[in-house]
């Protein structure tokens, strides 16, 4: 939903000295999709809470719900796929 300070695993990307900048959507709906609701304080009600779903047999649910938690944050989801090897693809607009 615009642009922010980037990160990736290991913490904040620098390029030559200083934060990186740019386009945060990726970055957002990980977060949504990795944390439990109550965890975000922009958007409290926002969160997937992933884990509860390993293993489950509910794929139409999950793909639901993280369209739903994606916009309430701002984002746009125009598809979730969920692979046999349970990988996630998010196709955001």
């Amino acid at each position: 939903m615009g642009n922010d300070i980037l990160i990736n695993k290991n913490g904040l990307i620098f390029s030559n000295g200083n934060f990186l900048i740019g386009s945060s959507n990726l970055q957002e709906i990980n977060v949504i999709v990795s944390e439990s609701p109550g965890n975000i304080k922009k958007v409290p009600q926002c969160g997937v809470n992933i884990q509860s779903y390993i293993n489950s047999t509910n794929i139409f649910r999950l793909k639901s719900i993280i369209k739903y938690q994606t916009k309430l944050f701002g984002n746009l989801v125009k598809d979730v796929q969920i692979n046999s090897d349970q990988s996630i693809n998010i196709i955001a607009i």
